[in-house]
């Protein structure tokens, strides 16, 4: 998380939240989507 801009990880929440994930697989999902 400490790599991400605050935005993005805004976005990493909200995707845990609409997904019920955990932070490291929102993280992961929300990188590959951002490349």
């Amino acid at each position: 998380m400490n790599k991400l801009k605050s935005s993005q990880k805004d976005k990493v929440r909200q995707f845990m939240i609409f997904t019920q994930s955990s932070e490291k697989t929102a993280t992961l999902k929300m990188r590959i989507k951002l490349e």
